[in-house]
């Protein structure tokens, strides 16, 4: 990675950001994946532990884009962030997470 890589993420816009990124901060987050098959993103939380986290409306486009996503994770070795936010005009944050995707060792 250089100083110009660009680390993918999800940003979250909600009115209730306070409590959503309070709750999200509760759990032992492992890791953000995109579920094409059900169409929404998932917090996985360790190796059984896995909260649906929000719905998207499936088109081709956004599944092509959830693809894109997870390609972009992959090319930065896992690397991601998700971020709580009121709406997409705040100065500050409720959350943030930087986050990295890594698969247990084969043994």
């Amino acid at each position: 990675m250089t100083d110009e890589t660009l680390v993918p993420g999800v940003a979250i816009y909600s009115r209730r950001a306070e409590p959503l990124a309070a709750w999200t901060n509760g759990l032992e987050l492992a890791a953000v994946a995109a579920d094409t098959d059900r169409a929404c993103l998932v917090l996985e939380t360790g190796v059984n532990d896995r909260w649906k986290y929000g719905a998207y409306r499936r088109t081709q486009e956004t599944t092509e884009e959830a693809y894109a996503w997870e390609q972009a994770k992959l090319g930065v070795g896992g690397l991601h962030f998700l971020t709580v936010m009121t709406d997409e005009e705040a100065d500050d944050v409720a959350g943030l997470w930087l986050l990295c995707d890594k698969r247990p060792p084969n043994v």
